[in-house]
């Protein structure tokens, strides 16, 4: 009876229970930050079909991988195991439903075993990485341009070059690399996203100021449902207020550095504007959402821009009933890595968060749990 006891107590500790093979480990890792950061993701150019082959066949061996070598050893909760199988029978319904092909539950299942095994990256394998993708970011940061002046990488959007710098700086960061973690803070400067400087201030703040931390396990914030609420209340709030103003907006955000001073611009407005459009979508016709919406009729039936928050756009692509287990199974991953010395980069990522129409799936999402994970992983909130 006691040794029952023992083993139920065992399982009862975490819900989370796999090894992965180093070889996983290093190739993920790889794949991440060829797909981010070295790969050209302009979509408008002849080379993204290219781009979109490379990344298929990288998640492709990422599951061949995880099917051969890693399941012999994972051992998952019961629930985990089912929640898993959810979100693979939902994505397959999906492509019956709207021929959308959603390949988002491999990361998800590499995600789930990643943060529970003590395997590091091949300190060679990291180094070579890290730098290859510093002098990609380099190149492309002198190459690409937004509007013809703003200094972007290949994926053309100030807010998410911004966003990607700013991991891979906090990666590098944790990782040791500290001269190459302050170059790349400094070049997402260039890029003017008010939002990566928003995330860099808060980051700022909250890694020097030991209190700050500290005040986010006393009010029991150290949870990312909680967090992940809070953000999508505060951001509506902020949305409603921006909108109901009654200041007439004419321009767009500036092209110069005088875009990180000004937020009272169209650009907030219409991001504000397409949260809001959702909102009143979902409320008035969830069922439109079930299995996910092709954007062009989002476009046509709700809004121009389909919303600018992780969260909110997860269900527009990929429909209800299949972010339901994927939040449920990230955000519990999440939590094992829900650690003080990660609160700085935690409390920063939901700004990207709320701001972003993505960042939560795919390579990214693989990034950011690498990340983490360079600061130990542990079931502990300390």
């Amino acid at each position: 009876m006691n040794r029952e006891k023992e083993i139920k107590i065992k399982e009862n500790e975490s819900i989370f229970n796999s090894k992965l093979p180093s070889v996983i480990v290093d190739y993920a890792f790889i794949a991440t930050f060829l797909s981010i950061f070295v790969l050209n993701n302009n979509s408008s150019l002849s080379t993204y079909p290219t781009t979109r082959l490379i990344n298929l066949i990288l998640t492709l061996i990422l599951l061949g991988l995880l099917f051969i070598s890693a399941f012999d050893e994972i051992k998952l909760y019961p629930k985990m195991y089912l929640l898993l199988f959810a979100t693979i029978v939902i994505s397959l319904i999906v492509l019956f439903v709207r021929s959308y092909v959603n390949f988002h539950w491999i990361y998800l299942c590499y995600i789930v075993f990643m943060v529970s095994s003590d395997i590091k990256i091949n300190i060679k394998v990291k180094k070579y990485v890290v730098y290859l993708s510093f002098l990609f970011v380099v190149y492309q940061l002198a190459t690409f341009r937004f509007l013809g002046t703003v200094p972007v990488l290949s994926w053309i959007d100030p807010n998410y070059s911004g966003y990607y710098i700013f991991m891979f700086s906090i990666f590098s960061k944790n990782s040791g690399f500290k001269k190459i973690s302050v170059a790349l803070i400094l070049l997402g400067l260039l890029t003017l996203s008010r939002t990566y400087i928003l995330a860099i201030i808060i980051f700022l703040l909250f890694d020097n100021i030991e209190y700050l931390k500290q005040l986010v396990f006393k009010f029991k914030l150290a949870e990312f449902f909680r967090l992940m609420i809070i953000s999508l209340v505060v951001v509506m709030i902020i949305g409603s207020l921006f909108i109901a103003s009654d200041k007439k907006r004419s321009h767009f955000s500036d092209r110069g550095i005088e875009r990180i001073f000004s937020v009272d611009d169209l650009s907030n407005l219409y991001r504000f504007t397409a949260n809001k459009k959702f909102a009143d979508s979902i409320l008035s016709n969830p069922s439109y959402y079930f299995f996910g919406v092709n954007t062009v009729d989002y476009q046509f039936d709700v809004f121009m821009n389909t919303p600018h928050n992780s969260f909110l756009a997860l269900i527009v692509n990929y429909g209800i009933f299949f972010a339901f287990p994927f939040i449920l199974i990230y955000g519990m991953s999440f939590n094992k890595l829900f650690t003080k010395d990660n609160v700085p980069l935690i409390i920063s990522h939901f700004i990207f968060y709320s701001f972003l129409g993505a960042g939560i799936q795919g390579f990214p999402g693989l990034l950011l749990f690498y990340t983490l994970r360079e600061k130990g992983i542990s079931s502990l909130k300390t």
